[in-house]
């Protein structure tokens, strides 16, 4: 055997196979652009390399990728190139065009409920760190943490961004009030017309009129924890299927009068794992309550905290 023998050229490296989706996707984008300088494809993956970077400075991580033999721009030419607002439309463009390639589903009871066919699911949050040197300041000259508001496909896992939080005229933007300016197309994620979308959230996502208005508008809903303080009054009961093994747990599933004029469903659930009873409440009324109850699980397990 040849002691100079290497890998054939063929075999791709992890990092080739990381940003494939993505360098396809900016190939196919409307908003990209032939640019010599620093090309599209290398922005993009300069910018994603440097979300997972450990560098507390955009200069360290540029120069650490040149010294580990990796092409990249110039330090000047790359914050510039941030101020372009045509690739930040291109980033929104790509962002959006990855997350929905098809992935390997991974919830073996999202992807054999009938009941979910029709719907695109989505736990929803927002993310908020500390300043960096270049944010607004208001007018006092002070800087507060910038914030994100993020959706992560319950099927696939697939990160999309929603919008930044206002954090000149808001210390910390509130979950409900960034929501509602958000355009109805970056709400539905792209969904197709007749394809419905369900946003699990934490309590900071509730507002029952506009959950009703949303929900009759767009086939948008969404799904919650009741809050202590809420008073909600039973005005109905919902039969469900004890037998299912799905229900396994829900003690009642009631629809329930809220102080804005709107009724939504609470669904009871004993875990018997923390001994405890959880509450949950929905615009959503089609699907069996176990679901329900699997659907906020899957959004708490991800945040390492709750029903299990």
């Amino acid at each position: 055997m040849s002691k100079t023998a290497s890998f054939p050229t063929s075999i791709s490296t992890f990092s080739q196979d990381f940003f494939q989706p993505l360098i396809e996707e900016v190939h196919r984008a409307e908003n990209q652009r032939a640019c010599p300088e620093v090309s599209d494809i290398e922005w993009m993956t300069s910018g994603v390399s440097r979300a997972l970077d450990v560098h507390h400075s955009g200069r360290g991580f540029l120069q650490n990728q040149k010294a580990r033999g990796v092409k990249a721009p110039e330090v000047s030419l790359f914050f510039e190139s941030l101020k372009s607002k045509r690739r930040l439309t291109l980033s929104a463009e790509v962002c959006l065009a990855v997350s929905k390639r098809p992935q390997a589903q991974s919830d073996h009871l999202l992807c054999s409920a009938k009941e979910l066919e029709g719907f695109d699911l989505y736990a929803g949050d927002g993310h908020f760190h500390a300043a960096a040197a270049h944010d607004k300041r208001d007018a006092d000259g002070t800087k507060y943490a910038t914030g994100h508001f993020y959706a992560l496909n319950l099927r696939s896992h697939a990160l999309s961004h929603l919008c930044v939080a206002d954090q000149v005229e808001r210390k910390k933007e509130h979950d409900m009030r960034a929501l509602k300016q958000l355009e109805i197309t970056i709400l539905r994620q792209g969904a197709p017309q007749g394809q419905k979308v369900l946003y699990v959230w934490d309590r900071a996502g509730i507002d029952f009129r506009w959950w009703y208005q949303i929900k009759q508008r767009s086939g948008v809903y969404f799904l919650s924890r009741e809050k202590v303080n809420m008073k909600l009054e039973v005005i109905g009961v919902l039969a469900f299927d004890t037998a299912d093994p799905r229900n396994a747990g829900v003690i009642a599933d009631e629809l329930v009068a809220t102080s804005q004029g709107t009724s939504v469903r609470r669904i009871r659930y004993y875990c018997p794992v923390r001994e405890e009873e959880f509450s949950f409440i929905t615009n959503l009324m089609s699907v069996p309550p176990g679901l329900i109850v699997h659907l906020y699980r899957i959004r708490w397990d991800i945040e390492s905290n709750g029903v299990r």
